[in-house]
């Protein structure tokens, strides 16, 4: 419906590429759904590596194995988990939550919509 139900970001002091980020930030937002009672998820990437591994559109068997199976096993606590590529434009409340944590290396949870990602959830929800 476009209700805004919970943001967070998490600061990852070490990164080993885009792909293992995003990957991190999709596991973590599936520990983040299952703790606010989600059942149904979609969730969105700019990542076509990352949506292809998720939608097991081939056998992966590179370094982020571990992530992706520790991902497709939290899949297996909901009713229902999509994974849909998005263009990098559709995707800018997602990559002003990562900017802040980088910027400030801090995680962070709100339950209600933060400042800094307020007139971008006005835009996404006009859009809707």
């Amino acid at each position: 419906r476009g209700d805004f139900i919970a943001a967070a970001n998490w600061f990852f002091p070490v990164v080993t590429g885009v792909d293992n980020t995003e990957l991190m930030a999709i596991r973590n937002g599936l520990y983040l759904a299952a703790n606010i009672g989600c059942s149904t998820v979609v969730l969105e990437s700019d990542s076509s590596f990352v949506v292809d591994s998720m939608n097991q559109i081939y056998d992966y068997m590179g370094p982020d194995i571990a992530i992706i199976m520790e991902c497709k096993q939290l899949m297996t606590d909901f009713a229902s988990v999509s994974f849909n590529h998005c263009y990098r434009e559709a995707n800018q409340v997602a990559d002003e939550l990562a900017k802040n944590s980088f910027m400030n290396r801090v995680s962070g949870f709100w339950d209600v919509i933060p400042d800094f990602i307020s007139n971008l959830i006005v835009n996404d929800i006009s859009i809707v």
